[in-house]
């Protein structure tokens, strides 16, 4: 077999994605597989746990389902593909290499399976405080108002039960009596060191506002308001930011408040009168704390939110290094990649690395003839 591509690796471009996906459909083609597509997705997400990586399949979803000029709203648990929005045309997405990279064979990986730990910690945490939901709670995703039907005030107080912090030997000594839910956890802290400290409380409230992120997105794109949809992105952003960079100044360590006195903030703003209080206060505003960005990464979201004709910027992939993808208004291209190159890449000794992306079609096979 020969692997021929030119997505740059440990970007969070998903060069390793791409990798299992190629062969996948080389697999398929060569073994006569009856394999839908769905099953094709799926089957690609679970083979990268084989190198460790507790991810999803979305990124799979994206390369098997792309159609030119659109993106692709899927849903998973189980996967469906939801709708395939059209990207407008006045606009282009930059995306800009760090040129840290984040591999997740070696210390990357730990600290991204520290936030999907996290994940699954806060929700065994809450489905035992909150057992009439329970029922109803299997992934992060289903801690939405609507599906709950709850009030948004509610969400706020879930998240409100949960620790800020907790340590593996925290977790074991919490759950280790629970074997459903021990079941569930012990792939994840059976054999970590007692040490480790998982983010829960901050990782949670990211989960739960870029879900509501990702549906306000799908209507932002339909209704073509990309103003509102570049600053989802920055809210975005700033749930993984970890500095505040400012050209001439010296850079800010940076985290969000989630306190108990920041959420209950939130819900009094949901239960005053005033709407301005109200429509601040909507989860998918929330940045949370996920916390996988890098100080080389959060400089080039700052660098491009001073060029005109930026409406957003925010990480690219799992985090821990890798890029910057960069919402832009077509005409202003040229302005925002000679900003980066002159104040990131030649400020920094570096070869410039600016990839200008396009959606085009997905994955398939190619039919080549032979030389004569």
């Amino acid at each position: 077999m020969v692997v021929l591509g030119n997505i740059p690796i440990a970007a969070g471009l998903s060069s390793s994605s791409a990798i299992v996906v190629a062969s996948a459909e080389a697999a398929v083609a060569l073994n006569g597989l009856e394999v839908t597509s769905q099953q094709f997705v799926n089957f690609c997400g679970e083979g990268e746990w084989f190198v460790g990586t507790r991810g999803g399949s979305a990124d799979h979803a994206a390369m098997k389902f792309g159609r030119n000029g659109t993106i692709n709203h899927v849903a998973f648990h189980p996967f469906r593909l939801l709708q395939q929005l059209q990207f407008p045309a006045e606009y282009r997405l930059v995306v800009a290499n760090s040129l840290v990279q984040a591999r997740k064979a070696t210390g990357a990986r730990a600290a991204f399976n520290s936030r999907v730990g996290s994940y699954l910690v806060g929700l065994e945490l809450i489905r035992r405080r909150f057992p009439r939901q329970a029922p109803f709670i299997q992934y992060v995703r289903d801690l939405d108002p609507a599906h709950l039907q709850v009030s948004p005030a509610w969400i706020y107080q879930m998240l409100l039960t949960l620790p800020v912090s907790l340590t593996a030997g925290e977790i074991r000594s919490q759950f280790r009596e629970d074997p459903d839910a021990w079941k569930r956890l012990e792939s994840h802290f059976g054999t970590t060191a007692a040490e480790a400290a998982f983010p829960v409380r901050g990782v949670v409230m990211f989960g739960v506002a870029e879900c509501a992120r990702a549906r306000q997105a799908a209507s932002l794109l339909t209704s073509g308001d990309l103003v509102a949809l570049g600053e989802l992105m920055r809210l975005s952003h700033d749930g993984e930011r970890c500095f505040r960079t400012s050209r001439g100044r010296p850079t800010e360590p940076f985290e969000v408040d989630i306190s108990d006195a920041a959420l209950q903030a939130r819900i009094a703003d949901l239960e005053s009168q005033d709407p301005a209080r109200q429509d601040a206060a909507r989860l998918e505003l929330q940045p949370g704390g996920y916390r996988c960005s890098t100080e080389e990464i959060d400089q080039l979201v700052d660098l491009a939110g001073e060029v005109p004709g930026v409406l957003g910027a925010q990480i690219a992939g799992a985090g821990l290094g890798g890029c910057a993808m960069i919402l832009v208004e077509a005409r202003q291209v040229s302005t925002l990649c000679r900003h980066l190159e002159e104040h990131y890449y030649d400020a920094r000794g570096l070869p410039r690395s600016l990839l200008l992306c396009q959606a085009s079609a997905g994955s398939g096979l190619l039919s080549l003839e032979p030389l004569p």
